[in-house]
């Protein structure tokens, strides 16, 4: 409250010297992000002007941005001119797909893109079996392969640096590894999504979870 942020670096600092000693793992945790925010540093920011930098990766636009809602908002949380949409799918229900069908024809018709959050809602549980389940993963390939025009995304098992049952990162790995191989044999117009969660969980390292650029 004083502003004294030097002194208050200096202090979580020491402090977390005492946690260690006494094992409290979160307390170093906590101290440790204070002390690196209250230390004091100088950035030097100047205006700049550029064009926007394309990597040529699949689906991505050539300039700005697509943005959207998911299929289930209400018309009030709708956005002008949405340029995609969010449709979720738990992986293994297969219950879910004329539902799904249908969003993907609505999208179709209204020419926007689609991000397919396919979430894995046993989380460590059920990473490892997923390579297991090939009828349910040829029923999605299936559907989306009806629609080759809508530039589709498909985002898995998304946000495992934050899973209630954590993953084995060699598992997540070669699990996600399997289903990015199979949207790239079957789906031409797909792209393959691996997103975590902005603030990841206490012990995780969210790198041992990067499948690798191919995937």
């Amino acid at each position: 409250n004083l502003g004294d942020y030097a002194s208050s670096a200096k202090y979580y600092d020491t402090y977390a010297g005492y946690a260690a000693a006494l094992g409290f793992d979160d307390a170093v945790r906590i101290s440790q992000a204070k002390a690196k925010e209250y230390t004091p540093k100088i950035e030097l920011v100047a205006p700049a002007a550029y064009s926007q930098v394309n990597f040529g990766a699949k689906n991505e636009p050539e300039k700005g941005v697509r943005y959207g809602v998911t299929v289930d908002s209400t018309s009030r949380e709708r956005l002008p001119n949405e340029s995609m949409t969010l449709i979720y799918i738990n992986f293994g229900d297969d219950t879910q797909l004329p539902y799904i069908r249908r969003k993907l024809e609505e999208a179709s018709a209204k020419g926007i893109a689609v991000e397919i959050a396919w979430n894995v809602t046993g989380e460590g549980n059920e990473i490892g079996t997923v390579t297991a389940n090939t009828g349910h993963i040829n029923n999605v390939m299936n559907l989306l392969k009806e629609f080759p025009s809508i530039p589709i995304y498909v985002r898995f098992a998304a946000e495992v640096d934050v899973w209630t049952v954590k993953a084995d990162p060699t598992v997540f790995r070669s699990s996600f590894a399997y289903i990015a191989n199979t949207v790239h044999q079957n789906l031409a117009n797909a792209a393959v999504v691996w997103s975590i969660n902005m603030v990841s969980g206490w012990d995780v390292n969210v790198d041992e979870y990067y499948p690798g650029d191919e995937y």
